[in-house]
């Protein structure tokens, strides 16, 4: 963990950490040589305006506590948009749970079975 050929060991100690920055307080005292910025790369998972519509919907319907409507239509575009969100399907269920909406239950719990054994591509 620690190698005394490493020097010093630094070691804060509190109960809370505010903030942290990886580099130095003063760049200037050091030569550029000696300055090594992190590469960081963010890769983002957006998912379509459809699609977070239809997660719009369904805060919606959540906080109404409403009956939902038949949801044939919207899984197929569910289906269209992104054929491997199983949390929008998931989230469905767990309000038609909630509502006793069986008719739905059982529509939703039919698609989640039908991509639940599905391979999940992790890079679309």
């Amino acid at each position: 963990l620690f190698q005394p050929e490493w020097g010093v060991y630094d070691l804060a100690i509190g109960d809370q950490l505010d903030s942290a920055y990886n580099g130095t307080i003063k760049k200037s005292q050091f030569t550029d040589s000696e300055i090594i910025l992190p590469k960081t790369s963010r890769e983002s998972n957006f998912i379509s305006p459809r699609l977070n519509q239809i997660y719009k919907t369904l805060r919606s319907w959540r906080e109404q506590k409403s009956s939902l409507p038949n949801l044939e239509n919207l899984i197929e575009e569910i289906k269209k948009e992104d054929a491997e969100d199983w949390l929008i399907i998931y989230e469905l269920i767990e309000l038609a749970n909630e509502l006793k909406d069986q008719k739905n239950l059982h529509l939703l719990q039919r698609y989640l079975d039908t991509i639940k054994d599905k391979p999940i591509s992790l890079l679309n």
